[in-house]
């Protein structure tokens, strides 16, 4: 049977797949419905599987059976994740978001789906294959360092053996036609952290504008430099990209606060000194009360 003819017959469950995640979207680290649903798809599959320890992860290796039986041996990672974002859906789709406040918006539930649907056909080859091929099913990427928490539970070297290689993909429908893919030497995708700034200023009557310190205004200086600071300060070849959204303080007239995100891919502009575990991979920063 072609690599066609079975993939046609193999696109049915895989749907089945993607639906069901895409019905209950998880947040984080802990996506049990999810795993759930990866292990039922993989059961059947002459596949070793374990879970992970620190999240719901499903790590599953591949056998080939050809090639040499130990020494030489090498392994490839295909990597997935499966995690959702908190958005509430109202698409009106019928395998819409059950979850208020959870939505594959990211598109995991297709990658889920596709690593399934690769699992299936590695297996249907197996007996050409002259490696191992290890599997990695990640939640928490949306900035909860899933990837680091299976890294550490050793899912490199899940079949005995460092992997060669490790492969991915991301959807990007809202650009490009389906079928379509697109590649490129070096990074291919932005990494992305956020950083919260509260400025604090002074309060004042409205008549007096000249006796406050208003922290609207240094907001706004601060987010002009900073896209300033984008043409001139980088190569232009590879810049950042900042984005900001903003939101006021409990007291307005005296403290506004925002929020940033930084994309890029030069990995020098951040340093996971300032990461720690949780959403968005958050930085926190100040300015004294009393600044301008």
């Amino acid at each position: 049977m072609s690599d066609r003819r079975w993939g046609v017959e193999i696109a049915g469950a895989m749907t089945e797949v993607r639906e069901a995640i895409h019905r209950s979207p998880e947040l984080g680290l802990e996506n049990p419905d999810t795993q759930d649903v990866v292990l039922r798809a993989l059961k059947e599959l002459p596949l070793e599987v374990s879970t992970g320890r620190g999240s719901t992860s499903v790590t599953a290796v591949l056998r080939g059976g050809a090639g040499p039986t130990h020494g030489s041996r090498r392994s490839v990672l295909l990597r997935a994740d499966l995690d959702a974002v908190p958005v509430t859906e109202v698409t009106g789709l019928d395998c819409a978001s059950e979850r208020d406040g959870a939505m594959h918006a990211c598109g995991h539930d297709l990658h889920t789906a596709m690593l399934v649907g690769a699992a299936r056909l590695l297996c249907h080859h197996r007996d050409e294959l002259e490696g191992d091929v290890v599997l990695m099913f990640q939640p928490g990427e949306e900035g909860w360092e899933g990837a680091q928490v299976m890294l550490d539970e050793g899912v490199l070297d899940a079949s005995g053996t460092r992997v060669s290689a490790a492969l991915a993909l991301h959807v990007f429908s809202a650009e490009h036609p389906s079928g379509q893919f697109f590649a490129r030497p070096g990074p291919m995708m932005a990494s992305s952290t956020s950083v919260d700034v509260v400025v604090r200023g002074r309060g004042g009557h409205g008549s007096m504008p000249h006796l406050a310190q208003d922290p609207i205004a240094a907001c706004a200086e601060m987010i002009t430099s900073l896209y300033a600071m984008v043409a001139r300060d980088f190569d232009c070849a590879r810049p950042p990209g900042p984005h900001r959204g903003c939101g006021a303080g409990r007291d307005p007239a005296q403290r506004h606060s925002q929020r940033g995100a930084i994309r890029s891919d030069a990995a020098s502009l951040l340093s996971r000194d300032h990461h720690h575990r949780g959403p968005g991979n958050q930085t926190a920063a100040e300015w004294p009360r009393g600044s301008s």
